[in-house]
């Protein structure tokens, strides 16, 4: 088996491997701006939906017409 070469370079291979219990934590903690987006993105579908389910009495006390929330509603997530 001398023949065969190892795979990994020597400095690889004799690395000490760090325990698992040693590696620090990811930063899981901290919102990555994908997550930002698709936060802001839910919260926009949500008030969306709240902004249709409104009664007339209600647009009329906010002064929305219903143009205005039908315009608001067809937009997509993305759009502010």
């Amino acid at each position: 088996m001398a023949h065969l070469r190892p795979i990994l370079p020597d400095a690889v291979a004799q690395r000490p491997l760090t325990p698992v219990s040693h590696r620090p934590a990811p930063k899981a903690d901290l919102p990555q701006p994908w997550q930002a987006a698709l936060g802001r993105w839910l919260r926009r579908l949500r008030e969306r939906d709240e902004l249709s389910r409104l009664s007339e009495r209600e647009r009329r006390d906010a002064g929305i017409t219903a143009y205005d929330i039908a315009f608001e509603c067809r937009k997509l997530p993305w759009r502010d």
